[in-house]
């Protein structure tokens, strides 16, 4: 996507597309109906890549972006805006949000899950999820963030955005509504840098030529 930044607008204007593998490596300019500001989240499930934009009313929207056929579809709800983290809620688009704001810490007590049960016909469920009480005790006063949820699992992942020695995250098992606290080792002696953390890497040594 080319975002154009000028007074008073500022948007997706071009889109273009490029299949690697197919021996012919050029861009191909796409069409999109709706206008629309892409928010830097992104998921993609079987084939479809959903991110989080605002059209140019800055109304919540979910973009869902089909890769085989190249076409777009639209969700316009506002519960998936900022700070809504999309995952792959058992192969379905989901979006967890604890708080109007991007940190929370022992004192949350609760979070709302989202999934999209059918994306062409705009169908959604939402679960308040009730954190347990270990929660409290194991994050306390340290503010930590959704990273998203392992792979195949009902397990989200929240962490810091700030280096501390020692370093945790914390792993919450939502159909067990257990946590626990995972010490990563080997950081060193530093603190106060800004830290990022990604989940479900997986390697590939394959070399695109």
């Amino acid at each position: 996507m080319t975002i154009c930044r000028r007074p008073f607008l500022y948007k997706a204007e071009e889109y273009q597309v490029l299949t690697v593998g197919t021996g012919n490596l050029q861009w191909r300019m796409l069409e999109c109906s709706v206008d629309h500001i892409p928010l830097r989240r992104e998921i993609c499930i079987d084939g479809m890549l959903y991110y989080s934009a605002r059209d140019t009313e800055y109304n919540n929207m979910l973009v869902c972006f089909n890769v085989k056929q190249e076409k777009f579809n639209f969700i316009k709800n506002n519960d998936f805006g900022f700070p809504t983290t999309l995952i792959n809620y058992k192969g379905k688009l989901g979006g967890i949000r604890c708080s109007p704001t991007t940190f929370i810490d022992g004192t949350a007590e609760s979070f709302e899950l989202w999934v999209i049960e059918d994306t062409e016909e705009h169908k959604l469920s939402k679960l308040v999820h009730i954190l347990p009480p270990r929660w409290k005790e194991l994050v306390a006063e340290t503010e930590v963030c959704i990273v998203g949820i392992i792979n195949g699992t009902t397990e989200v992942v929240f962490a810091p955005n700030v280096l501390s020695d020692p370093f945790y995250i914390f792993h919450l098992d939502m159909e067990r509504n257990s946590i626990k606290k995972v010490q990563i080792q080997g950081l060193g002696p530093v603190r106060g840098q800004s830290i990022y953390t990604f989940l479900n890497h997986v390697e590939n040594v394959n070399l695109i030529m």
